[in-house]
């Protein structure tokens, strides 16, 4: 150990995070992270709440399309019908 005291420390502290930046680096993000230990959850939350808003959103679009397609299905089919008995020379309602 040398007499270099607390400058020491920080020498040591850095070499085990990696180098200077690595330690001041985290240095910051435990700051941040004590300052507002909750915006992190606060933009976890926000982005799960959107997450299911676009699902949501999503799956009302897919219901919509897919009753949109049923109803041109159906149409299609009593035209066809229609068509039929035309041809055949029956009577169509």
């Amino acid at each position: 150990m040398s007499n270099l005291g607390r400058y020491q420390e920080f020498t040591t502290q850095a070499k085990e995070a990696g180098g200077v930046d690595k330690l001041i680096e985290a240095l910051k993000e435990a700051a941040r992270n004590e300052a507002a230990p909750g915006v992190r959850w606060q933009g976890i939350g926000i982005g799960a709440v959107g997450t299911l808003a676009a699902a949501g959103v999503t799956a009302f679009a897919v219901s919509r399309f897919q009753a949109n397609k049923r109803a041109r299905e159906e149409a299609v089919n009593e035209a066809e019908e229609r068509l039929k008995k035309s041809i055949k020379g029956e009577d169509i309602p």
